[in-house]
């Protein structure tokens, strides 16, 4: 069986051979459950094939983005607008056009506002990419098993994992207690508390807070705060924070955590940064 982008290449099992497949992997992992096809009714012959071989089916006008609504296509990933894009018959033929994403939409690599698409055409909607299929019927009888988790990759810290499975988010009642003196405070989580430093403190309050700023999102993707975003915010003892600090201050609660006999509740995956992995209630102090 030929390789459907390419036509070249032979593939034992699957839809797209090795290279062609590596034209849609983005330099972050992703999560085949990270992509809901939401498209309802009578779909249009055309679809979007991602890179697990996966295809997503197109409407006349199908929106493309975060936001989980029905009729649409919605990615889970941070670069990915809640509103991003849409794909939309044309007459004939097809088009996609970007609608103010914050990280673009581009066509062969090539940032575009409205493209009309071609059969295998790579569209990318912020760092996760499609492959245009102008006719699913040619690939509906082909079979594929599609992974569910992807690793992170080589070389990454050990902190930063992808969980194999996801069953949702556990309530925990965090409250923050701060002296008026400043020097740290105390951390308590449904009862249990533990002593923490200033920076360390600040960086749960930032972790719930996002948390809960991200109310009605996915709860796979939903609080994540990016490393960049924490060295730049926390007051850090050093005029210049590296990746290394955040890392290590990360450590350090873990083991502030274990020694309260606090399971560890901070998160981080490769590629979004770190989060709380409790949806919380908050009160300060």
């Amino acid at each position: 069986m030929l390789c459907l982008a390419c036509v070249d290449r032979k593939v034992d099992e699957g839809l797209l051979c090795d290279p062609c497949a590596s034209r849609l992997r983005g330099k972050h992992p992703l999560c085949a459950e990270q992509i809901t096809c939401l498209v309802e009714g009578s779909p249009e012959r055309a679809g979007l094939l991602d890179e697990w071989g996966r295809i997503h089916p197109v409407a006349e006008v199908t929106p493309i983005g975060r936001q989980l609504v029905a009729g649409s296509i919605c990615i889970a990933e941070p670069s990915v607008s809640r509103r991003h894009a849409e794909v939309r018959r044309s007459g004939d033929s097809w088009e996609v056009r970007d609608l103010g994403s914050s990280n673009g939409t581009t066509v062969n690599g090539r940032r575009v506002d409205g493209r009309a698409l071609a059969h295998n055409d790579v569209i990318t909607f912020g760092h996760v990419s499609f492959l245009f299929v102008s006719d699913v019927s040619a690939v509906q009888n082909r079979s594929f098993q599609a992974p569910t988790t992807v690793k992170p990759a080589a070389g990454g810290d050990d902190d930063e994992v992808i969980e194999e499975t996801f069953s949702g988010l556990r309530r925990a009642a965090l409250s923050f207690f701060e002296p008026s003196g400043g020097g740290g405070g105390v951390l308590e989580i449904d009862g249990r508390s533990v002593q923490l430093t200033q920076i360390q403190l600040e960086l749960f309050q930032v972790l719930a807070r996002r948390m809960l700023d991200e109310e009605g999102r996915d709860e796979r993707v939903r609080g994540f705060v990016r490393s960049s975003e924490l060295l730049a915010t926390l007051a850090w003892d050093t005029p210049k924070p590296e990746d290394n600090h955040m890392k290590q201050l990360v450590r350090r609660v873990r083991r502030a955590l274990s020694r309260a006999g606090i399971p560890d509740i901070i998160e981080s995956r490769h590629g979004f940064g770190y989060r709380l992995s409790v949806l919380p209630t908050t009160r300060a102090h």
